[in-house]
């Protein structure tokens, strides 16, 4: 049971809450708003940081590509079936580039089809590099009509839903090898059902217009006399494989000494950088917004701690102890303690669709909500310490002396002056001027 100070130090201690509730309110409110943009952006951080790595892991990313398009081994024969059962290979698929050209579309289509791939071999798009849909669906591979749009496509106009209409070579420009020109063939009506994102288009051919992908039924239907450049992406078994070996079993297999291999990974390092340049940035910015935060609201704290000082003339008076009374000052902040934390917490949480930003916005795989427990649990529990420390020593140290019996100062220059007969209105404005109040003064 609470001795009689500490029950009238809880009472009083009611009593300022109540009067106070409003600037308690909003204090903890301001410092939970600071708390939030700092958390916010720490876990930021985080995401950009892993972002690369995370997409990665969530498309199946390949590890290499062979690019036999690159040593002139073209045609619409090329079989990569002994490169993928080599026995370091987890998963493998070719892209091709068909000789096809837009001829009917929404504004902007033309342009954003340039770049049109198709599915010549394995599991391109469905286990290597699968995409994450952003907006629709995947496209079913069984149907030659459907494709999938990259995330640049929006930036044209291009939505989900919407048709267009390619032509390809007619077979006398086949028979002739005519494939640079117009084509004059038949056309296909083919309709964008999603848009996704995966490393493909962002580190392995970047670029917006790179991730047209239409389905292994287009190909076999459509595209097979016509796809001539046909390059595959590989997948290693965890621990197993490098691009080195992978290199030197492909020139083997297709009698090639020059065939290049390329290494995903160093690639992905002109999206690494920017991704981790923006992670650092967004650290620095929540350690600012932190440090500012705690010496503002610390400040403001601290004065209202101290601005119930004052009233605790008479508790001392009736046998209050410095703890007692620093007791007093301290409980009717304990709101804006719980205030900021659950502002924090939850802002942080509200503003997490925010990030990554930049590049890593592009990146991100899960795009949208996102609860960081490592950030937001530490952030909090550093938060409510911070603030919990500054109250206490705030409250204890305005009770060091009690402001009624604190001595006043006088000043030489008021005291001479009382001695010369001043009137009291210099005496006044010189005592107010050059001597401090005690009190509410």
């Amino acid at each position: 049971m609470a001795t009689g100070e500490a029950a009238a130090a809880n009472m009083w201690a009611r009593r300022e809450a109540g009067r106070r509730w409003v600037q308690l309110l909003v204090l903890g409110m301001l410092a939970g708003l600071a708390g939030a943009v700092a958390l916010s952006a720490l876990a930021g951080a985080r995401r950009s940081a892993s972002a690369w790595d995370r997409l990665r892991e969530a498309t199946g990313a390949a590890d290499a590509v062979v690019f036999a398009s690159q040593v002139d081994i073209f045609g619409p024969d090329v079989d990569w079936s002994e490169v993928a059962a080599l026995p370091y290979v987890e998963a493998a698929g070719s892209f091709g580039i068909p000789f096809v050209s837009v001829v009917d579309g929404p504004d902007g289509m033309a342009e954003q089809v340039g770049g049109m791939f198709s599915v010549p071999y394995g599991d391109w798009r469905t286990d290597v590099d699968r995409p994450i849909v952003l907006e629709g669906r995947l496209p079913d591979p069984d149907d030659p009509h459907e494709v999938l749009a990259p995330p640049g496509a929006r930036d044209a106009g291009i939505a989900v839903g919407q048709q267009y209409t390619v032509r390809l070579p007619s077979d006398e420009q086949l028979a002739t090898q005519d494939i640079f020109g117009e084509p004059q063939g038949p056309e296909v009506k083919l309709r964008v059902v999603g848009i996704g994102r995966s490393t493909f288009e962002l580190a392995t051919i970047p670029g917006d217009g790179a991730g047209w992908i239409t389905t292994p039924a287009f190909h076999d239907r459509y595209a097979a006399p016509v796809t001539f450049i046909d390059n595959l992406l590989v997948r290693f078994r965890p621990g197993q494989g490098s691009v080195a070996e992978l290199e030197r079993d492909a020139r083997r297999i297709f009698d090639s000494p020059r065939m290049p291999v390329l290494d995903t990974r160093a690639a992905s390092k002109r999206v690494t950088n920017g991704t981790n340049l923006e992670a650092v940035g967004l650290l620095l910015f929540g350690l600012a917004v932190a440090l500012a935060g705690a010496v503002l609201i610390g400040q403001a704290l601290t004065r209202s701690v101290r601005a119930g000082a004052v009233d605790l003339s008479p508790l001392h008076a009736m046998g209050f102890t410095r703890p007692d009374g620093a007791r007093a000052l301290a409980l009717p902040h304990l709101c804006v303690v719980a205030v900021a934390a659950g502002v924090a917490a939850l802002g942080a949480v509200a503003l997490s669709p925010f990030y990554p930003i930049g590049l890593g916005s592009k990146v991100e795989p899960d795009p949208g909500v996102h609860v960081d427990w490592v950030v937001l649990g530490a952030g909090v529990l550093l938060t409510a310490v911070v603030l919990l420390v500054t109250i206490a020593v705030s409250a204890y140290r305005a009770t060091a002396v009690s402001p009624a019996a604190r001595p006043v100062r006088r000043s030489r220059i008021v005291a001479m002056l009382a001695g010369t007969n001043a009137g009291p209105s210099v005496l006044v404005g010189a005592g107010l001027a050059l001597e401090p109040g005690r009190d509410r003064r």
